[in-house]
């Protein structure tokens, strides 16, 4: 049935022991993914399946506790807790933005085994049911792939195996957890993830319908590249009795439940483990001494990068200033370019309106104008007329005149005659 409380699966274990293929089968399953998922590598081609936020976070709280992901000491209690706070504001923040909303996640890097308690502690105090996935393969196997990987001693290699396998068994006895064994997850792992959906008390409904072929298809044969049986463990006389019982233990658990005579071993082993300057040999203390001088080197490397963040963030003080600078005189300008522009919209404006008025005034006076010259010429043309008619009436009385005087003369020489 569905459940609309919350739960986190952990995907628990030592590196190159099957966690990425695992964490896969959840997600097929029903899990959500973390959003930044980290980039398929040359040594896990198949996708890794885990945050780089959160990993990243991982190896910077491991560098502050003065350890790294192949370091197989314990991390002190008192250094731990000086970063607790650190580590617990950073995991929640990231949590919220790799997952969102989302009631059923899975959260697989092995880096967890080392300070799984404080990560359990967190994910209780956001609201999740914590639930620990925890998958077991053959230490000389995981040693020989890390030692290919990573140049890493085979026995050194070991020696991680096993604070992993301790420390994230031992952490996780208060919650529900299921037990695999590589083996079993490439064999079967249709069945390795029914039996951890049952072991781990996962109340949120698991997918099922035509997931086989896929659960299939995630776990390739080709995930495995190193053989070595349990045999070869047990008779290697290099080898401690605490790495081979774990291991004994670990493969053995049944419902994934351990005997507290067994628990009582692990302790013993875990404990044994702590004191480790009594196991080292040359060649470990050879190794021991190369991380020492790595962790010397990071450290150089960390104050030198410090530094340069630190001169990094005063020059962007100063980029910052000057930004707000030129923020402030564009700002300027541009109050000044409106008001410019709004002084000449407005003479634009003036300016168009005396066009308008002197092209009325004009308009006006071509009016009267040509009104004056219509009123002009018909007065013109009225004289004219009234000249003609002048002329006319002259012509006549010229006429009649010459007339008379015509009629004159002739009666004047008629009388002169006469």
């Amino acid at each position: 049935m569905s459940n609309s409380k919350k739960e986190c699966v952990v995907v628990s274990g030592m590196h190159r022991s099957g966690t990425s293929a695992l964490t896969r089968l959840f997600d097929i399953s029903g899990a959500s993914l973390p959003k930044t998922l980290m980039k398929e590598l040359s040594g896990n081609p198949n996708g890794h399946w885990e945050s780089q936020p959160i990993v990243d976070l991982h190896d910077d709280f491991l560098f502050k506790n003065e350890s790294s992901w192949d370091d197989w000491r314990a991390i002190k209690d008192g250094s731990s807790n000086k970063f607790k706070s650190f580590y617990a504001t950073n995991f929640r923040k990231i949590l919220s933005q790799e997952y969102g909303y989302s009631k059923f996640i899975v959260i697989k890097d092995p880096r967890i085994c080392r300070f799984q308690k404080i990560t359990s502690q967190i994910l209780v105090e956001e609201g999740y049911s914590p639930k620990f996935a925890i998958i077991t393969r053959n230490p000389i196997e995981v040693a020989r792939s890390i030692e290919k990987r990573n140049n890493i001693p085979l026995k050194a290699g070991i020696l991680i195996w096993l604070r992993h396998v301790l420390d994230s068994e031992f952490y996780s006895r208060n919650y529900p957890r299921g037990f695999i064994t590589f083996d079993q997850l490439t064999s079967n792992p249709n069945q390795v993830i029914q039996s951890l959906w049952t072991d781990m008390e996962i109340n949120h409904n698991r997918i099922t319908k035509g997931i086989t072929k896929k659960l299939n298809d995630s776990v390739l044969p080709s995930l495995r590249n190193h053989y070595s049986t349990n045999d070869e463990i047990l008779a290697d006389d290099e080898l401690e009795w605490w790495v081979s019982k774990t291991y004994e233990i670990l493969v053995a658990v049944r419902n994934s439940k351990i005997t507290e005579s067994d628990k009582g071993t692990l302790d013993k082993i875990r404990a044994e483990l702590n004191s480790i300057p009594k196991l080292v040999n040359s060649a470990l203390l050879s190794y021991s001494t190369h991380k020492n001088s790595e962790f010397s080197e990071n450290i150089q490397l960390k104050e030198r990068l410090s530094k340069l963040q630190e001169s990094m963030r005063a020059n962007l003080a100063e980029i910052e200033i000057d930004r707000k600078s030129l923020i402030s005189k564009v700002s300027s300008f541009e109050v000044e370019n409106k008001r410019n522009i709004r002084t000449i919209e407005t003479l634009q404006m003036a300016r168009e309106n005396i066009l308008r008025k002197t092209n009325i005034n004009v308009t006006k006076l071509e009016d009267e104008i040509q009104k004056n010259q219509d009123e002009h010429l018909e007065t013109i043309q009225k004289h004219k007329i009234e000249l003609d008619d002048l002329n006319k009436s002259n012509m006549k009385r010229v006429e009649i005149l010459e007339d008379e005087i015509q009629k004159n003369q002739d009666e004047h020489l008629e009388t002169i005659q006469k």
